[in-house]
């Protein structure tokens, strides 16, 4: 209870004040050896409006203010894991397409939006040493449960049998989505009533606690084997434009839109790059499958102290 109440009164307070360039900085949370501030709320949510292009209007600031405490604070549990690990490798291609995707949604390339960052009084280098975060923390993951993402080799050989028999029926999706980590009845509930009344969009940046909330939840295109059997058979009787219903993965709840769907045909199917194709797929399933379940254990132990 007393948790809550500091969050209520807290957020009043920096609802009205986050304009404010005089604002005191003042320690909020300390997760273990880790502190978060008011200055990191404020400069989460102004980046997090700047990004979706929404107007730092009172009202908007107070919707998502719950969400930017949370990702700070779940930033900050992966932040120290890391150190307790000295992980500190990550894969800076895979870095630098998400940055390059970033700017492509806001029209801009990486300098412009640098630029764009500076123009709007923020940092830029912060910015992406937070997002370097959940990078490093694919290395810890991958790290720690490599020995358990053997793949039956016969899956694989299965998948593309498949693949090749449909070649000229090759899906790939255009897809967004919600992720939440809240899956009771009546959370859901109301977030599929918001999407009703308002838009899917509104709704990720309102609810959604995936990493992709800064891209209005766009996941871009996917191809159809990339996708587990549960999201590919909630989207196999969608339409273009449809959301679809609660998907339950883990204790988590996603909510897809698709936003287009393409065939794409080809006569020259390479063996050995599509069933390394279909392999990694098959493997960064399992890796979010531990991703999730290792951040739960570590979320579950730590010392979170409201100030």
């Amino acid at each position: 209870m007393r948790k809550l109440l500091f969050i209520a009164s807290y957020f009043i307070f920096f609802q009205l004040n986050l304009l404010d360039a005089k604002i005191e900085n003042k320690i909020l949370v300390k997760i273990d050896d880790g502190i978060i501030t008011t200055f990191d709320v404020q400069n989460e949510t102004k980046i997090f409006l700047f990004l979706n292009g929404i107007e730092p209007t009172k009202k908007n600031i107070l919707d998502i203010k719950n969400k930017m405490l949370k990702v700070l604070i779940n930033r900050e549990l992966k932040r120290g894991e890391i150190k307790r690990y000295n992980v500190k490798d990550f894969n800076e291609m895979d870095l630098n397409s998400y940055i390059q995707r970033i700017a492509k949604n806001k029209n801009l390339n990486v300098q412009e939006l640098k630029n764009s960052f500076e123009r709007n009084n923020l940092n830029f280098n912060n910015f992406i040493d937070n997002i370097k975060v959940d990078f490093i923390w694919n290395s810890l993951i991958f790290q720690l449960y490599s020995a358990q993402l053997s793949i039956n080799l016969q899956e694989v050989d299965r998948e593309y049998i498949k693949l090749k028999n449909n070649q000229t029926q090759i899906k790939k999706y255009n897809l967004s989505e919600i992720i939440l980590n809240d899956n009771s009845k009546e959370n859901i509930e109301v977030i599929l009533k918001f999407i009703k009344e308002s838009n899917f969009e509104d709704a990720v940046v309102k609810y959604s606690n995936s990493a992709s909330a800064i891209n209005k939840g766009r996941l871009g295109w996917i191809y159809d084997h990339e996708l587990n059997e549960k999201y590919l058979n909630t989207l196999q009787k969608m339409k273009i434009g449809e959301i679809s219903n609660p998907i339950y993965n883990a204790n988590q709840v996603i909510i897809l839109k698709l936003n287009d769907l393409i065939f794409e045909v080809s006569d020259d199917l390479d063996e050995e790059i599509k069933k390394k194709e279909i392999l990694n797929a098959m493997k960064n399933r399992k890796l979010e499958f531990f991703s999730l379940s290792h951040f739960t254990k570590v979320e579950n132990t730590a010392l979170i102290d409201f100030q």
